[in-house]
């Protein structure tokens, strides 16, 4: 039994807006957890077999899907249409969670917030890997003050393009996409949001953007970036790199404090704390990142939206992201 929003839902139905990898993955998780869900897609692809056994329909007009009464609807088009859908999703009744990040810029990202408060439905943003067990584990170590004060976060995530997007043209995907919101900044926002997720508000001091793979892209394929975050008064000092050009693909964070450190490997699904005189594994699971889809879809379909971004925090990540191609002189 799936309990929403003060209801029982054995079956929601979904209208899902775009249906590329990620819009996939949803469907996937939602079926998995719902099998008798009732999804329509608006999408100009044709049905796939790998749905074919679920309630699944394909539109080309968003009015069909609404006329569906859906009790909730995903946006997974690029992030430069996210907005274009918002409003009308919004009037019908129905609630949003938006595909990461929220918009690819500022305007659009302060649009859904007034929309989002104007008709006070529930919109949330889908950052999966606070879904993540392994960061959960890491934050409430931090936050019971395993390490004592933290004093700097170094944060870096990379993958080579070409390998994340095998055999695609890389100039015909979102990631290569200046208008589609791409580029390591936002389609790698994720690290962003933990990092606001765990610490508050940043405040972006320095930075360096560049193509350096990839000189075909119109985006940035390489960043380097400090921030500092506030915690009871001191300063944390942070370094975050991202990239979509290393071969040893890479996801970790460590956070340094006065008395020991942490460790969050999240390809390996690890997270180790450092003291002086021993080391203890708090969480190891290789499986967890793979896991934070379905993670964050059991929440949803709860009804439980504790651990989500809200529509605040998105607009928090891009407007720190527009600070950081500021600092950088990047064209915006």
């Amino acid at each position: 039994m799936i309990t929403m929003r003060g209801s029982e839902i054995k079956s929601p139905t979904v209208a899902i807006i775009g249906f590329g990898a990620i819009a996939h993955k949803h469907v996937s998780s939602i079926f998995k957890l719902a099998p008798l869900s009732k999804v329509g897609v608006l999408t100009s692809q044709h049905e796939l077999k790998e749905f074919s056994s679920f309630q699944i329909s394909y539109h080309i007009n968003i009015q069909t899907i609404l006329n569906m009464k859906p009790d909730f609807a995903v946006i997974a088009t690029d992030a430069g249409r996210h907005a274009e859908h918002v409003e009308v999703l919004l009037k019908s009744g129905v609630d949003i969670l938006i595909e990461k990040p929220i918009a690819a810029c500022l305007d659009d990202a302060e649009h859904i917030n007034a929309l989002a408060r104007m008709y006070g439905q529930t919109v949330k943003v889908a950052y999966n890997l606070r879904f993540s067990n392994a960061l959960q584990f890491l934050k409430k170590a931090v936050e019971s003050m395993s390490i004592g004060r933290v004093l700097s976060v170094h944060s870096t995530v990379g993958q080579n393009l070409e390998t994340w997007r095998p055999g695609r043209d890389l100039m015909s995907t979102a990631s290569a996409t200046r208008a589609k919101g791409g580029g390591v900044l936002r389609e790698l926002s994720h690290e962003l949001d933990y990092l606001q997720h765990m610490f508050g508000s940043s405040l972006p001091c320095a930075a360096m953007l560049g193509t350096q793979r990839f000189n075909i892209l119109n985006v940035e394929d390489s960043a380097m970036i400090l921030l500092r975050y506030k915690e009871d008064g001191y300063d944390i000092m942070v370094s975050l790199n991202l990239d979509f050009t290393r071969h040893d693909k890479l996801r970790q964070c460590h956070i340094i404090g006065d008395k020991g450190s942490l460790r969050w490997d999240a390809l390996g699904g690890r997270v180790v704390l450092f003291r002086p005189d021993y080391e203890e594994i708090l969480y190891d699971n290789v499986d967890d990142l793979s896991l934070t889809n379905i993670n964050m879809w059991s929440a949803w379909l709860a009804g439980n939206m504790d651990c989500f971004a809200s529509v605040d925090e998105g607009l928090e990540v891009i407007t720190s992201i527009e600070k950081i191609e500021s600092l950088a002189g990047a064209e915006t």
